[in-house]
């Protein structure tokens, strides 16, 4: 089993605590939608709890954050290329910098850009395949 290390999960603390602290959600209401007892969470933020996926994942969905926002910038790939070919974006795209860990990670709006992008990039790409001659498919 490959766990996190000590700096991956310090680090996802830091940005769950973050999170909560940005999204002015009381802690207590919080709380009280995973059915945590009051000061679970002051507890887990100060390393007194173990933190689990169970708890990444619940504090992500409910102030509707994606969960994997906090795994990929608490620990980036190591291989962003292998991680871009297992999503089924073409060889000759470049991993966005927030996957080598050279950049922060993006807002919500700005992964959205991201995705769009990266969709008409491969859109295009495709349909120049299908137009090229002997292709089969123009």
């Amino acid at each position: 089993m490959n766990a996190l290390s000590k700096e991956e999960s310090d680090r996802l603390l830091e940005l769950l605590e973050g999170a909560v602290r940005q999204s002015k959600v009381p802690v207590r209401r919080l709380e009280r939608q995973l059915g945590l007892s009051q000061g679970y969470l002051a507890g887990l933020f100060k390393g007194r709890i173990q933190l689990k996926v169970c708890h990444v994942y619940g504090i992500a969905r409910s102030l509707e954050i994606e969960p994997l926002f906090f795994f990929l910038h608490a620990s980036p790939p190591k291989n962003p290329e292998w991680l871009m070919r297992q999503l089924g974006i073409g060889p000759n795209v470049t991993p966005p910098p927030f996957l080598t860990g050279a950049e922060p990670f993006p807002t919500r709006r700005e992964m959205v850009e991201i995705i769009r992008t990266t969709i008409q990039i491969e859109l295009g790409r495709i349909l120049q395949k299908q137009d090229e001659p002997g292709s089969g498919q123009g």
